[in-house]
């Protein structure tokens, strides 16, 4: 009794969910994304009082590709109508032939993304020097879509080759290459007379100018601190703007030199005068010196000022 009452239940449920439904398949059409549902490749009808909703929503394949146009049977059609319950599913038509409507994306559009992109990735304000943008850049029509610029070298600036991809979802529906030059302008130092290699900098060789550091890589002068007084490490030029690298610290120690060296042992300190220094040093370096009250030994101090280093003793040298 049990089991001819629990079979009766599910053909009653089964009946009730189960719908007539009439298909007609368009011969050709053209959609739009982001989905190809039902509705965009056929007419329908179902029994008086259904809802249709459901039939005319039905995803019934992947959009086709750009300019390759997608098949779709009569025989695909009814089994997915079958698989949502509906019954009996008439399908007229044998197929139905789907293109993707597209659209040429506008120059004027592609610029605004690659200024976008430019503007993401560097800091300070950017101007872009168009060298060639696609004329003919084809892109699926209607809602969904967009487009993604990518760039082998992290850096924008300079002269680049991007790469546009052009997407509906995850799905890369074409893509196209632009080449730009990015210039990026800033207030940096700029050399108002040539600058020997070894010669110190000052303040009399540099002046503020806003200047293109796309060849930079960042590493510009913007702090005439951060230089001054370090020496040229090679011949420049005047009008160079000037770059981080262009400088290396002096020694404030020289090999051969008596330099002073402070002791601290926590909270003793006494200073060593006249120890000469086996290095050349320069701020913050490291070097070793003559030991003065021994010579067969040497000490390692940090050079910390002109003739000046400083011997920290830790606690675990002093036990």
């Amino acid at each position: 009794m049990m089991y001819r009452l629990s079979t009766c239940l599910l053909l009653l449920l089964f009946s009730a969910k189960a719908a007539a439904i009439h298909v007609t398949l368009s011969q050709e059409v053209t959609v739009e994304g982001p989905r190809l549902e039902l509705q965009k490749i056929a007419s329908i009808q179902v029994e008086p009082g259904e809802d249709l909703t459901e039939a005319l929503t039905l995803e019934v394949a992947d959009l086709p590709s750009l300019g390759r146009p997608r098949l779709l049977s009569n025989y695909r059609v009814e089994t997915l109508l079958k698989d949502r319950g509906y019954s009996p599913v008439i399908v007229d038509g044998q197929q139905c032939v789907v293109h993707l409507k597209s659209e040429m994306a506008s120059e004027g559009h592609l610029r605004k993304i690659i200024s976008h992109w430019a503007q993401n990735q560097v800091a300070d304000e950017v101007e872009i020097e168009y060298l060639n943008i696609p004329s003919n850049f084809q892109i699926p029509a209607g809602d969904g879509i967009s487009i993604d610029v990518e760039a082998r070298s992290k850096n924008p600036l300079g002269v680049r080759t991007l790469r546009l991809v052009c997407k509906m979802g995850p799905r890369i529906m074409n893509t196209a290459r632009a080449k730009v030059h990015v210039h990026c302008y800033k207030e940096v130092l700029v050399l108002k007379k040539p600058l020997r290699r070894k010669e110190p900098l000052s303040a009399s060789h540099v002046e503020w100018k806003r200047e293109d550091v796309a060849n930079g890589g960042g590493m510009e002068v913007s702090d005439l601190v951060d230089v001054e007084g370090h020496l040229a490490t090679k011949d420049l030029k005047a009008g160079t703007h000037l770059l981080l690298t262009d400088f290396e610290k002096p020694d404030l120690i020289k090999r051969g030199e008596g330099a002073k060296i402070l002791v601290r042992n926590g909270p003793v300190s006494l200073s060593i005068n006249g120890a000469e220094a086996l290095q050349s040093g320069k701020l913050g370096q490291t070097i070793s010196f003559k030991n003065p009250v021994n010579p067969k030994a040497t000490l390692r101090a940090k050079v910390v000022d002109r003739q000046v280093a400083l011997l920290e003793i830790s606690p675990s040298r002093r036990r």
